[in-house]
Formats: C-alpha cells, sequence, structure tokens
C-alpha cells in the first residue's frame, strides 16, 4: 500500500509539472522519465534538453535535468544555473536546496556547497529523503 501511495504522488507530480507540454514534447519527456527512473542519466539528458528548449519555464523538466548533469558530473555549470532559477522559486522542493549544494561542491564553490546544504538542513526531513 505505501508503494502504491508513493507511485500515486510521483505520478500525480508529473502530471502537473507537464501540463504544459504539447503532445509532440509528451513522449520525449516520458521516455527521458523511463531513462530517469532506470538510472540511466546520460540517455535522458538530451531529451529532457530537447523538451526544456521547446518549453524553457517547465520548473519540473529543469530540475530533472539539472539532476541528471550533476548524476553523470557533466555540465556542471548548467546544473547550478538551473538550481539557482530553482530555488527561487515560491514553495521550491527542499531537496533542490541539497542538490544546489551538491552542483556547487562539484564547481568547487565550496561556501555556497555549505550554505546550500545548511539551507537543506533547516527543512525538516525524513531521514529516508537525505538518502542519495
Amino acid at each position: 500500500m505505501k508503494h502504491l501511495t508513493l507511485a500515486l504522488i510521483i505520478l500525480s507530480q508529473t502530471y502537473l509539472f507537464s501540463q504544459d507540454l504539447d503532445n509532440k514534447l509528451m513522449p520525449k519527456f516520458l521516455k527521458a522519465e523511463d531513462y530517469f527512473e532506470a538510472g540511466n542519466y546520460l540517455a535522458a539528458i538530451p531529451l529532457y534538453k530537447e523538451v526544456q528548449n521547446k518549453a524553457p519555464e517547465n520548473k519540473f523538466v529543469m530540475a530533472k535535468l539539472a539532476v541528471c548533469y550533476i548524476k553523470t558530473r557533466t555540465n556542471r555549470e548548467e546544473s547550478v544555473k538551473l538550481l539557482e532559477k530553482l530555488v527561487e522559486t515560491k514553495g521550491v522542493d527542499p531537496k533542490l536546496w541539497y542538490y544546489l549544494g551538491k552542483a556547487y561542491h562539484l564547481t568547487n564553490k565550496l561556501d555556497d556547497a555549505i550554505a546550500a546544504y545548511e539551507n537543506y538542513k533547516t527543512f525538516k526531513l525524513k531521514k529516508k529523503d537525505l538518502e542519495d
């Protein structure tokens, strides 16, 4: 039951954040999501980039692309730019602060990384959310 609830939450978030994607972009977005969920971040990057080029303000796509860059340790500066923009958004997912800290860390901006990690720690998250 716990897994079903989690799956429904993920599906509803994907639906809400993908509403501004047109019918031509949706198959690419869904394929990128499949790659992302399978941990194949390198394969997801070009698909997310293509979707982002057509829907540049889609925050969900921006976040997924930034995480892909971090996980593959590619295009680190771009991950910083994307995440900096995202954390300025009202009601941001707290985990994006963690990823911003990681992106800063990978780009040797250690003071910024510490500040982002500290900001992340201010959110009261369950221990399982800290996995990565």
